[in-house]
């Protein structure tokens, strides 16, 4: 006859206390696997250059042995590794050049990336922005998702980190006060209502210039599309919002006056 589970030790608890007391190589190993099954990228720099490569190796082994080494895109490393760095800054050099809706501040002045960050810190509105980023991530994952996707694993983490070793429970209760409003509106069904007017026509302009690239954009031209949303907002708040975020105004000859 089997004994019975200990709730304490089964389900989610289980998982917890096996993963924390698991030996630090076989945690590794398992993690190193996952990466692998993600990145095809990865994948390609190990069987390609790391095993046909001593120079490679050695320069990983070197790279390994410095902590401070970091670079702001994990693939410019792996070139760098190769002895392919500046081949690969061409490359993308070249393939920025070719989309030209993807350039350096192409949106009025900012990047996409910063466009995007901003409309993210507009979905957050109140709630604090990393618990919103994360909670949204987590929601948008199948219940049942056994492999989670790498850049939720370290943002997860690095939260953690912050709350738990920085001492900051504070962030804690900011993420349980996000997951409360996910449980009552669907991620990716949030609406109008629930934002409130003045996030949400906000939300639109940064849409629009994601879907409309160029250098500057027109008041008026702004205000037309938001027309078009059924939004009805004062000219003057459209200018003191790209001033607030450094978005270019088209400033040419014939631009509508201000009222």
């Amino acid at each position: 006859m089997n004994s019975p589970k200990n709730p304490e030790t089964s389900g989610r608890n289980g998982r917890v206390l096996d993963l924390l007391n698991e030996d630090a190589d076989r945690s590794a190993v398992a993690s190193f696997v996952e990466l692998c099954r993600q990145s095809t990228a990865l994948r390609g720099w190990l069987w390609q250059e790391f095993a046909a490569s001593p120079k490679t190796r050695v320069n990983f082994a070197r790279f390994l042995d410095t902590p401070e080494s970091a670079a702001a895109d994990c693939r410019d490393v792996l070139a760098q590794l190769a002895g392919e760095g500046k081949a690969f800054a061409q490359e993308k050099g070249r393939l920025k050049r070719k989309a030209p809706g993807n350039a350096v501040r192409a949106f009025g002045g900012l990047s996409r990336q910063e466009v995007e960050h901003l409309c993210r810190h507009y979905q957050a509105g109140s709630f604090d922005l990393g618990a919103f980023l994360l909670v949204r991530a987590w929601r948008q994952l199948a219940r049942d998702a056994s492999d989670i996707p790498v850049p939720v694993a370290r943002a997860s983490v690095a939260f953690l980190a912050d709350a738990i070793s920085g001492r900051r429970s504070d962030l804690l209760k900011r993420l349980v006060k996000v997951a409360g409003y996910f449980d009552r509106h669907e991620v990716g069904k949030i609406d109008r209502i629930t934002y409130g007017h003045a996030q949400w026509w906000k939300l639109c302009v940064l849409l629009y210039l994601l879907n409309h690239p160029k250098p500057s954009y027109r008041t008026s031209e702004l205000c037309a599309y938001l027309k078009e949303q059924r939004l009805k907002v004062d000219p003057r708040d459209i200018r003191a919002f790209c001033a607030k975020h450094s978005i270019a105004r088209d400033s040419h000859a014939g631009r509508p006056r201000k009222v």
